[in-house]
């Protein structure tokens, strides 16, 4: 289970920091405009949603190492 809580808080952070990455660059170029249109569709709303309800379900399973010591 370890691992999946660490791949789901890599591609998080992957993506949050790709994004906010994306939107430094767009700024000093001046597509700032442009890029706020491009990012604001169905799509990154559904990715967003399914990290947020997914890091929730994760952290309600409990987790089994350490059991029985």
């Amino acid at each position: 289970m370890n691992a999946i809580r660490i791949a789901v808080m890599a591609a998080a952070t992957l993506l949050v920091g790709g994004g906010y990455a994306a939107s430094q660059v767009a700024y000093f170029r001046g597509m700032a405009p442009q890029y706020a249109k491009a990012i604001d569709t169905p799509s990154v709303a559904m990715i967003a949603a399914l990290i947020l309800v997914g890091s929730i379900a994760l952290a309600w399973i409990p987790d089994r190492t350490g059991e029985g010591e």
